[in-house]
């Protein structure tokens, strides 16, 4: 596949603070379609044990004391999207499902990020509960949990 042929790389995203003071935000990303189609009535623990090839993902550490925690959370997602496009080679749109209810400064910011950086090329759309629905997305609120529990923090 090359670049240039409109094909997609499918992007996950979400973000714990498990009240502790640094927030971790996870970008898992797979070529598979299927790991952003929205489940249906499956419980996403059997769709856990299924092969979608989730091996992929990039992480961001940042302190929760901040006062624009907001702006902080939209920075940190801007900036895995930016990684994961400087990461592609032969896909031309990332499609990425966010888990919260983003609204306001904070999509005004993350649009802002993505257009000061040249990403004119992402489709993406913000969703409470999105990691009980989608796969993929899933599969970053899991990695980042487990890297709470390590003691991933900001140094």
């Amino acid at each position: 596949m090359k670049r240039g042929d409109n094909s997609f790389l499918y992007v996950g995203i979400d973000e714990t603070r498990n009240g502790r003071p640094d927030i971790i935000v996870v970008a898992a990303y797979s070529r598979d379609a299927s790991s952003l189609r929205k489940v249906n009535g499956e419980p996403l623990s059997k769709i856990k044990s299924k092969q979608y090839g989730f091996r992929n993902y990039l992480f961001a550490v940042g302190n929760n004391n901040r006062v624009d925690k907001r702006g902080l959370v939209a920075h940190m997602i801007g900036s895995l999207i930016f990684e994961i496009d400087q990461l592609r080679t032969d896909f031309d749109v990332l499609q990425v499902m966010i888990d919260g209810d983003l609204h306001g400064s904070v999509t005004e910011y993350l649009d802002y990020f993505l257009i000061k950086h040249g990403l004119r090329k992402v489709n993406y759309v913000a969703e409470a509960k999105a990691d009980r629905n989608y796969p993929l997305v899933n599969v970053a609120d899991m990695i980042a949990r487990q890297l709470h529990r390590l003691g991933i923090k900001v140094e």
